[in-house]
């Protein structure tokens, strides 16, 4: 049961399904803008799904919904650790349903640096409605002693538009 919650915003509730949730830490894009959110798929009549580590450095999730005659959802994402301290990530989404189109990119790369590190991530979309769009991100981060603080950039355009993500 959620609250009531008169934001301006959408709220992304934890997933309860069973299909999405198993393998779902293969799917993660940006914590705070996901390009991909299982919770926008509300029903389907086939769905596909392969998630796992190739080898101890790459990690491959992709996923494919069908609701037949009426939409194909299909999300998919790669991990590379380049060090122990150092990883990059791509993702695509795609939607596809009569008289809507919506394509969306994720890119990060992560370097974490003792106590402290920096990210930078690049998503953008390209919709039938609202064009192409982007949200580039990018920041610094320490933890240290229980104690957590970042800062970030952020940049949204306003046609940037995750359909099967949040922003």
């Amino acid at each position: 049961i959620l609250s009531i919650d008169p934001s301006h915003t959408a709220r992304q509730v934890a997933e309860s399904r069973p299909f999405f949730l198993e393998g779902q830490q293969y799917f993660n894009t940006s914590l705070d803008a996901p390009l991909f959110a299982s919770q926008r798929i509300r029903r389907f009549d086939l769905g596909f799904k392969t998630a796992g580590k190739l080898d101890k450095t790459l990690d491959l999730g992709i996923f494919d919904a069908i609701s037949y005659g009426s939409q194909n959802d299909l999300a998919a994402d790669i991990t590379r650790q380049l060090s122990a301290h150092s990883s990059i990530q791509a993702a695509a989404t795609s939607l596809r349903s009569d008289g809507l189109n919506n394509d969306g990119h994720f890119f990060q790369f992560r370097q974490d640096l003792g106590t402290f590190g920096f990210f930078a991530q690049h998503e953008s979309t390209n919709d039938t409605l609202n064009g192409y769009g982007h949200r580039y991100n990018t920041g610094f981060f320490t933890s240290n002693g229980g104690l957590n603080m970042d800062t970030e950039f952020i940049e949204v355009s306003p046609e940037f538009t995750p359909r099967l993500g949040f922003v």
